[in-house]
């Protein structure tokens, strides 16, 4: 599962959002735990890294799972949480570019290694962005034997022209979600099945998304 937060779901001083609603940690935490997933990626956490506990500390210890924050130059900081141990961690953000992207080994129940690339793309400049998409692309490679999945806000259609430097690169769309994608990176066969955020508590086998950010989650079984 990856979400984009919106400036860090109000902890961060500073932003009025969501008809003044600053704090919007409580409801994160509410869906998470309904989507209950292995392995989730943070996009805008911003102001996270504040606080005694920290705010990433006190998300991470609610929800049980392990973490990663990585801190970029504009405090888009991203993150990455795991219910598995997280055994390496990278900050990509000064490489890959404006807004930023982690990487992290995550070890699977059955002893296996998963790269797992958290992103969030430059909204603005396709050109920025194509060469974001391959500083990952070429970052990745030396990883091509492994199994891995990159998620995160890429900030374009994944069937766009910047796009392509990242499936071209052995990438492959699991679920998408506007301008938020999950892929898969394996020499492996692999399936995946999308999960469903509604704001209509009606629908079947849907997870209630009560709108507290601009962006939906993504998330796939895989």
């Amino acid at each position: 599962m990856a979400y984009n937060l919106w400036l860090g779901g109000g902890m961060e001083a500073g932003h009025a959002e969501r008809m003044g609603n600053m704090n919007r940690l409580d409801d994160l935490i509410t869906l998470v735990k309904q989507a209950n997933p292995d392995l989730l990626g943070l996009e805008e956490a911003n102001g996270w890294e504040s606080g005694n506990p920290s705010v990433i500390e006190r998300f991470a210890e609610a929800l049980n799972m392990n973490y990663y924050l990585a801190p970029t130059r504009r405090g888009f900081n991203l993150a990455i949480l795991s219910k598995f141990p997280i055994l390496e961690t990278e900050n990509l953000s000064e490489y890959v570019g404006n807004v930023g992207a982690l990487r992290a080994v995550v070890q699977t129940p059955d002893g296996k290694k998963l790269n797992v690339v958290v992103v969030h793309l430059d909204p603005m400049d396709m050109l920025l962005r194509s060469c974001e998409f391959d500083k990952l692309r070429r970052t990745m490679e030396s990883y091509s034997d492994q199994p891995g999945i990159l998620m995160g806000d890429i900030n374009t259609y994944p069937f766009m022209g910047d796009a392509q430097y990242l499936t071209k690169g052995g990438w492959e769309i699991a679920q998408s979600e506007t301008i938020d994608d999950i892929f898969i990176f394996s020499r492996q066969a692999w399936s995946a099945e999308g999960m469903c955020f509604s704001t209509d508590s009606s629908m079947p086998n849907c997870f209630l998304n009560p709108q507290i950010s601009d962006h939906k989650p993504v998330g796939a079984v895989i």
